[in-house]
């Protein structure tokens, strides 16, 4: 047994800051300069009770919604068109139109004890529309402040896939336990590279990508014995000279025997 200890180094860990924040409309991404902040406030998730004479034997939790508040200096050009914001002529706007669809993607940063630079997670926000906010216009003054900008958004999740989740309109990846190659390719795609421009990779395009990246081979060795190549987080070591298989498409039928499949 393992007893339990706090404050080991490196493990009190928490996040701070926001930045590469990119804007897709119509397949196309846009750099978003000037973010300051991306509040996020989920609405849902309430506890419904049931009674049965005067006493509780469930409870039900209703379905929770990715909302957030956008909160920047300036915003993309392109994003115009999501604010209701319709361009008439070469200079000439018509504001309080319809407001387009987007997508959105932003980064926040990982750090512990230890160092400010333990990690981070990319947030990845699908079908979202964001709704009209107040714009103070303050004179110049010798404070020299600029007002900040926010947007109200809400978002519509994709269809889930199959893939044992609820549909959610937001995917987070975490640096810490995703492959390097994983990585990799994944902000190639949302950032753009020398050779392909950036976009908004479809919720199955990241599902893929992991799945590609997390096959699980068995191999009969041929003397009982089976080989097992899998990514680390997948093998969990026991510490008994047994491990343990963690993944989606794999299913324990009991203490020895796993049925493996593809998702």
């Amino acid at each position: 047994m393992t007893q339990l200890k706090w404050g080991a180094p490196g493990e009190r860990q928490y996040e701070d800051g926001v930045d590469r924040g990119v804007l897709y409309v119509d397949d196309v991404g846009y750099v978003w300069n000037g973010l300051v902040s991306v509040s996020e406030s989920p609405t849902g998730g309430e506890h419904n009770a049931n009674y049965l004479d005067g006493i509780k034997y469930s409870a039900t939790m209703t379905a929770e919604e990715y909302e957030a508040t956008i909160t920047a200096i300036s915003s993309p050009q392109a994003f115009d068109a999501c604010d209701g914001t319709k361009s008439l002529y070469q200079g000439l706007f018509a504001t309080q139109q319809r407001r387009k669809e987007f997508g959105f993607s932003y980064r926040t940063m990982i750090n512990n004890d230890l160092t400010e630079d333990a990690g981070y997670k990319l947030h990845i926000v699908y079908n979202a529309l964001a709704a009209a906010a107040d714009r103070n216009r303050n004179t110049r003054n010798s404070d020299g402040n600029l007002s900040p900008l926010s947007w109200y958004i809400q978002a519509v999740p994709p269809a889930s896939y199959g893939y044992g989740y609820k549909p959610t309109a937001h995917f987070v990846v975490d640096s810490r336990f995703t492959p390097g190659d994983i990585l990799t390719q994944l902000e190639g795609l949302l950032y753009g590279t020398d050779a392909t421009e950036a976009q908004l990779p479809s919720q199955l395009d990241i599902l893929n990508l992991f799945e590609a990246f997390a096959t699980v081979q068995v191999t009969d060795n041929g003397d009982g014995t089976y080989t097992i190549n899998a990514p680390d987080n997948i093998l969990v070591d026991n510490g008994d000279g047994t491990w343990t298989i963690d993944y989606a498409s794999v299913i324990q039928i009991d203490p020895n025997t796993y049925a493996i499949s593809s998702l």
